[in-house]
């Protein structure tokens, strides 16, 4: 089974004692540790959304500070990311040009240059 004998003879015990409703009960996963229930992060992401929409430009940091002015506490950084990705939101970065980089001469760089 992959399991030491005494979490086997352990799991047996539970069963006999309670019946098949030990074996039908999810025990494992869940957010244990969460920072805000999920109505509230929810809430809290469709504000950012409402923000972002409006031209307002949402990074991480003001994540962070929003979660933990709600929350009451630190977060780390860490907390931050896996909110966002869970709301389905992404990093979004221009690409980055140089700042003495002539616009035109790139444009004629790449007409002439080879694919």
């Amino acid at each position: 089974m992959g399991r030491s004998l005494t979490t086997v003879e352990r799991h047996k015990r539970r069963f006999l004692a309670e019946g098949d409703d030990y074996l039908l009960v999810n025990r494992l996963g869940g957010r244990r540790n969460e920072v805000l229930s999920v109505r509230e992060e929810a809430e809290l992401m469709a504000a950012l959304h409402a923000g972002a929409v409006d031209g307002e430009i949402v990074t991480a940091a003001k994540v962070r500070q929003a979660l933990e002015a709600k929350a009451g506490r630190r977060v780390a950084t860490k907390t931050v990311y896996r909110v966002m990705e869970r709301s389905k939101w992404r990093k979004v970065m221009p690409r980055p040009t140089h700042p003495d980089g002539d616009p035109e001469r790139r444009a004629a760089f790449k007409e002439t240059s080879p694919a």
